[in-house]
């Protein structure tokens, strides 16, 4: 991955959408495509990214690994080790991260990521992993906490932390490819809120118990009130002590 063709635009609408256009116009796969800004950035359930110039704003684009479920934990592992790698040494404790694919600083949102997949006219399966990393600012997000690394103390720029994400995703496709049933496990080792009270909000659905621990699908195990153990693979959570 360290040698896959990158390119650079200073703005545009989202770099997912765009990388979905560059390979509909013959674009080789994989690559990096990143932006100064995005005027229509995406987040999950097509929430709108705020995107001013500052931050990290990225779109990686590749065939599809055979342990796809895990994909998710695997990309938020290397946005963790990415931003922990230029915290101060006091502060790279307070990163975390939040199922489904979230990562946080002291339970702040930091990140954002965004997975596609999509068959076009004329090209085998693949998929596009968009990225947004708060560097210099972060979006308000309504009931959220967030948080941005210069807030933290780091004095990187985007193409410092753009350099780091690239091996680190390098790192962690890799180890999904070698070795799928080691993602969760070490996923694990930086989860936030293992056995504390959470609340699951799946559309018109609150369920509330325990956060036990993933499933090796992923699948978040949530111990009800009653004892009964519940699989959840789609919601957001909130944790009770965040």
């Amino acid at each position: 991955m360290p040698n896959t063709p990158h390119f650079h635009l200073s703005s545009v609408g989202s770099t997912l959408t765009e990388a979905w256009a560059m390979v509909g116009q013959g674009e080789a796969v994989p690559f990096w495509l990143t932006a100064d800004e995005q005027t229509q950035g995406r987040g999950r359930m097509d929430r709108h990214w705020v995107s001013a110039p500052g931050n990290l704003y990225s779109t990686y684009v590749t065939p599809p690994p055979d342990a796809l479920q895990l994909l998710p934990f695997a990309v938020s592992l290397a946005v963790y080790h990415a931003m922990a790698k230029h915290l101060p040494p006091e502060r790279q404790s307070e990163v975390g991260l939040k199922w489904p694919n979230d990562v946080l600083i002291d339970g702040a949102k930091t990140s954002g990521i965004l997975i596609e997949q999509k068959t076009l006219p004329g090209h085998p399966p693949l998929i596009a992993i968009g990225i947004g990393l708060n560097i210099e600012h972060a979006p308000e997000i309504e009931g959220r906490a967030v948080t941005y690394l210069s807030e933290q103390g780091a004095s990187a720029t985007a193409g410092d932390v753009f350099a780091s994400l690239r091996g680190t995703l390098s790192h962690s496709l890799a180890q999904l490819d070698s070795a799928p049933q080691s993602i969760i496990p070490a996923w694990m080792q930086h989860a936030t809120g293992i056995g504390a009270p959470i609340t699951v909000r799946m559309g018109s659905e609150d369920l509330h118990g325990t956060f036990d621990h993933l499933a090796s699908d992923g699948a978040l195990m949530v111990r009800l009130d009653s004892g009964a153990m519940r699989a959840i693979r789609t919601g957001d959570i909130v944790i009770k002590s965040q």
